[in-house]
């Protein structure tokens, strides 16, 4: 998700123009009252042992990761010192001209503590912890006399987009089984998933600039990056490497992963699923 952020925002020409304007590095709060780290800091201090033991003694983030990201964002986006001339770059110049591996560093700073204009990576991370809180919440309430069982309250389902890359139709029909149940007919369905899957095929061969699974990161000499080199740069990074690694965790284990060991065994299985060509639905 990193690595697709940074090849999308900085590719030529621009695809969407906030990136001319935005303001990287700037603390922004919500309402001018809350800050960003201010409104996650609580939900990624407390302690989820069932998301792989990320929690207390593993936040996703401590309080002085949002100052060293700042620091580092402020060392890399108009500043003279890192770059000659940058001072008067704009974001999109920044991912542009950069050194690939800085660009992608400051844009997925961006991703995670910018939190108005960004801050996408972290948002997910504390949505499935959220939803999961308000799932155990109801679990535990009487819902005796409200005509509705509490197991019916509320209802989540969290998909990866892999999942749709590798069969578009099958999980078209699986999100439509989710959200509309009997409302609208099986064909009706089936319907649906073709034309969604004829619409992602056609975008795919024709290059839309809104994919970019398989494009490489090229720079404005024309160099191609290997995208494992910016991953590499991220997993090894002092402070983003944790931080991705944590929400990687809450979100493989909402998707049903299991859990890599602290050593790094253990593998992530695409989740198996029924649904090709002339497949009704799929399964997981």
């Amino acid at each position: 998700m990193a690595i697709s952020n940074f090849n999308y925002h900085s590719a030529y020409p621009v695809i969407e123009p906030w990136v001319m304007t935005a303001r990287p590095c700037d603390q922004e709060k919500f309402f001018g009252v809350q800050s960003y780290p201010e409104l996650l800091l609580p939900t990624f201090l407390q302690q989820h042992s069932e998301m792989g033991g990320v929690g207390a003694n593993n936040p996703i983030m401590y309080p002085d990761d949002f100052k060293a990201l700042s620091d580092r964002c402020h060392a890399l986006f108009q500043n003279s010192f890192n770059r000659p001339g940058s001072e008067k770059w704009n974001y999109y110049n920044h991912l542009r001209h950069l050194d690939p591996t800085q660009g992608v560093e400051l844009a997925t700073i961006q991703m995670c503590s910018s939190g108005v204009n960004g801050g996408d990576l972290l948002r997910m991370a504390n949505n499935i912890i959220k939803l999961k809180e308000i799932e155990q919440l109801l679990a535990q309430e009487d819902c005796t006399g409200t005509g509705v069982p509490c197991r019916e309250r509320i209802h989540t389902l969290t998909l990866s987009l892999d999942w749709f890359i590798q069969d578009p139709y099958g999980m078209t029909i699986r999100f439509l089984d989710f959200a509309l149940g009997n409302a609208i007919t099986k064909g009706e369905k089936i319907r649906i998933a073709q034309r969604y899957r004829q619409s992602y095929y056609r975008k795919v061969s024709g290059g839309d600039s809104h994919i970019t699974k398989g494009k490489n990161v090229e720079t404005p000499k024309g160099n191609i990056v290997n995208p494992m080199l910016l991953e590499s740069t991220l997993r090894q990074h002092e402070v983003l490497g944790r931080i991705l690694g944590n929400v990687e965790r809450v979100v493989d284990d909402a998707l049903g992963y299991p859990m890599m060991d602290e050593d790094g065994g253990g593998e992530q299985e695409i989740v198996p699923v029924e649904g090709g060509s002339n497949s009704d639905g799929v399964s997981r």
